[in-house]
């Protein structure tokens, strides 16, 4: 059923390198957190929301103050008007372990407890300080450390509920144990 689903899918997204626990939703939290007074769909919706409020120039001065040196002029006023296929043409290009997105990697280990980044929501800006050079390495890079830098920026702006969809997640290497018992 869709446990097995959920369990085979978190499996597969961890041996390939995909963190994103916004991506798939596990279709059993789904269901019963229609009985919550907000739904999965609810909480998603006010990241989405909290990404789509971002200005490119807020976005741009929160990077450079991080220590990025880009070379990119940003067309539009908000920032997720600049994201279209080819903004983020190298998005899926750039190794997880030398970058920083609460979004993309929320899951990613990040120590050797394999912490998921996404509980160390609140230090992203040391943990993306200490890798601006593998984005500087190419300059094809400079708009995923935007990209980088605005979803951070969007979990950040509503951290609880951007927490508590992480610690709900499949994903969420604290569910595990239960993920595999629904197997």
């Amino acid at each position: 059923g869709d446990s097995m689903v959920a369990g085979v899918v978190g499996a597969l997204n961890m041996m390939g390198e995909s963190y994103n626990f916004l991506e798939f939703v596990d279709a059993q939290r789904q269901d019963e957190a229609k009985e919550q007074p907000e739904s999965w769909m609810d909480l998603y919706g006010r990241v989405v929301a909290s990404f789509k409020a971002l200005k490119s120039a807020d976005v741009m001065r929160e990077a450079e103050r991080i220590g990025f040196k880009l070379e990119l002029a940003l067309r539009h006023e908000y920032f997720y008007e600049e994201c279209d296929e080819q903004f983020l043409e190298r998005d899926n290009k750039m190794s997880p372990a030398k970058r920083t997105n609460l979004i993309v990697c929320g899951a990613k280990p990040i120590d050797d407890q394999n912490t998921p980044l996404f509980l160390h929501a609140q230090s992203w800006r040391e943990l993306i300080q200490a890798q601006v050079e593998h984005y500087q390495e190419n300059p094809k890079d400079h708009r995923t450390a935007l990209w980088d830098v605005a979803c951070n920026m969007a979990a950040e702006r509503c951290l609880d509920t951007y927490l508590a969809l992480g610690k709900a997640s499949y994903l969420n290497p604290s569910n595990s144990v239960n993920n595999y018992r629904r197997l």
